[in-house]
């Protein structure tokens, strides 16, 4: 290859060797990021009862070492109707539990 060919995958490189990106990349950059933040900032984050239910036993098994969903489950929006309650005694309380 010559001086005069340019290879299509040839970095561009400024003043002392420094990459520079053109005002086109710099736009779809600013463009891709912005749409990806709105689509994160704007998700909802549990859709449906079974995806409540779910994420709650994770949350109970991270944070308190449990497969029991009772605290979660009475924060609001992470209430669940994918649950039964059971109890392993007679004596002992009731707990909610993802179905």
């Amino acid at each position: 290859m010559n001086c005069s060919e340019a290879a299509p995958a040839e970095i561009r490189r400024g003043a002392g060797g420094v990459n520079r990106v053109s005002a086109r990349e710099q736009l779809i950059i600013m463009v891709a990021t912005a749409v990806l933040a709105a689509a994160v900032l704007t998700a909802r984050p549990l859709q449906s009862a079974n995806d409540r239910s779910r994420w709650a036993t994770v949350w109970s098994l991270v944070e308190r070492g449990t497969y029991q969903i009772d605290e979660i489950d009475q924060v609001s929006g992470w209430s669940t109707i994918d649950k039964v309650r059971h109890r392993h005694a007679p004596n002992e309380p009731w707990h909610f539990y993802s179905s």
